[in-house]
């Protein structure tokens, strides 16, 4: 599955109320900053959002927004889903959206609402270097959301459905936590308490899954954000080694020239980053 994020200049800024009855071909997800503020919809139906709830917007509702306070203020994050791949996952988060035809008011959204406010902070900082940490609130966002849509537990169609893509919930719970700790001297014991696995149950699931155990993994997801930062980013060597969970900058050249087969400094060159 792969998701397109529209992050415009009001999104990192926070958007003011607009006053104006409008629609977007995407998704949109709006999150109070810090005090209530309402969004008014067609037969003069209102939501009132709430900080630590979220208003889900399908494509092409109208709608308005409007301050409850004098510093009202708002996020906004804008996104579509297309399909790739073998499409499990895009299914699974396609039927969740799909039963949202309407505007909707969904609570108790705490820890999805922190991750959109950290992003935000992110994005206004100017620490663009930090692409890497942007992505992966990018993707605790979008887990919680769609744990959110496809969590109803009144739904009985839903359940089967997760019943059925166990596999690919749990492949994305895996992903999630290395995307989110890959910086930090996490252990295999650490994933195994995170997925209420044994240490050994964890293992087969990482080698069916993957074909190697965790700390070929935890390298990789390393790695891999540290060709991003370099092709990204002008941070030193040793500061991006630094970020992405290495203590030894020699450790690092060498794992790197080992998984990319070159150095992190030609890499860089060939990249044609600074």
């Amino acid at each position: 599955m792969h998701i397109r994020t529209v992050l415009d200049t009001g999104f990192i800024n926070m958007f003011r109320m607009t006053g104006e009855t409008h629609a977007h071909a995407y998704y949109e997800l709006l999150v109070a900053v810090d005090t209530d503020f309402f969004v008014d919809l067609p037969d003069r139906k209102e939501l009132r959002i709430t900080p630590g709830s979220v208003c889900l917007l399908p494509p092409g509702i109208y709608h308005r927004t409007r301050k409850a306070g004098e510093d009202s203020r708002m996020l906004a994050l804008r996104f579509d889903c297309t399909r790739e791949g073998d499409g499990k996952t895009y299914e699974i988060c396609r039927q969740g959206l799909s039963r949202r035809s309407a505007a909707e008011l969904l609570p108790d959204c705490t820890r999805l609402c922190a991750a959109v406010r950290k992003l935000a902070g992110e994005l206004g900082g100017g620490q663009l270097g930090e692409v890497a940490y942007a992505e992966s609130l990018l993707v605790q966002i979008y887990i919680e959301l769609f744990r959110r849509l496809c969590g109803d537990p009144d739904d009985v169609a839903t359940r089967q459905r997760q019943s059925i893509d166990e596999q690919d919930v749990r492949r994305l719970r895996i992903e999630e936590y290395f995307i989110s700790h890959y910086s930090e001297p996490v252990v295999a014991e650490d994933l195994a308490r995170e997925m209420n696995l044994s240490r050994r149950q964890l293992g087969r699931v990482l080698e069916k899954t993957y074909g190697m155990g965790f700390r070929k993994l935890l390298m990789e997801a390393r790695l891999q954000h540290a060709a991003q930062l370099l092709r990204e980013s002008d941070l030193p060597v040793a500061t991006v080694a630094a970020q992405v969970g290495y203590t030894s900058l020699s450790g690092f050249y060498t794992a790197f020239a080992e998984r990319f087969g070159t150095s992190a400094v030609k890499y860089r060159k060939k990249s044609g980053a600074n």
